[in-house]
């Protein structure tokens, strides 16, 4: 008898450890990485992209091109299926090295010549903002209005985190001053990333 009863808690203690495990395997968060996402916050508000994120890293510059590019891109959705929801697009003079701080980098000399100088370029658009404008991007005659980090490059994915302030927009169309205006409220942007590489 006392053998049919431990029989029965264990077949119980088995059941409750499954369900556990069960439950923690049906919605796993983000943390987990068990898929491609964009995760960031907008002056604040939180915002996840689990879906058309891709990554692109060129070859190390060489005698012919003295720059190695990387660029992040989110497929937009809904409204502005066609469009990117975010797009970064880096320049840097050297090799990207991993967990290396780059940032958007205009300090002309005397002569006016920006030279070969890191370009960090982030653009950001959502169905609200689609209403008005193209996108919104970084000032990038700003040092320091966009930054990227690259935590781990493979031959399959690309992760890392990014940061910038979005001050500026561009219209759909030209105005007699241009199309490109400057945001009354910036976007403050700060968020990281686990891209498949295109």
């Amino acid at each position: 008898m006392k053998t049919h009863l431990l029989w029965n808690k264990l077949a119980l203690l088995a059941f409750i450890f499954v369900m556990s495990a069960c439950e923690k395997n049906e919605s796993p968060g983000i943390e987990e990485e068990d898929g491609y996402y964009v995760t960031m916050t907008i002056n604040g508000e939180r915002i996840e992209y689990k879906s058309g994120v891709t990554a692109l890293l060129s070859g190390a510059p060489d005698e012919s091109i003295d720059y190695q590019q990387f660029s992040l891109t989110v497929a937009g959705k809904g409204g502005i299926k066609g469009s990117e929801a975010l797009f970064l697009n880096c320049f840097v003079y050297d090799t990207w090295k991993t967990n290396k701080s780059y940032k958007n980098t205009f300090e002309p000399d005397e002569n006016g010549d920006a030279g070969n100088q890191d370009q960090i370029s982030m653009q950001y658009l959502s169905e609200a903002l689609a209403d008005h404008y193209l996108y919104t991007t970084n000032d990038s005659f700003q040092t320091g209005s966009a930054e990227v980090v690259l935590t781990e490059v493979t031959s399959t994915y690309i992760k890392g985190t990014f940061r910038g302030v979005m001050d500026q927009a561009v219209l759909p169309q030209m105005t007699p001053q241009g199309n490109v205006v400057t945001l009354v409220a910036p976007l403050e942007i700060e968020g990281k990333f686990y891209a498949a590489v295109k």
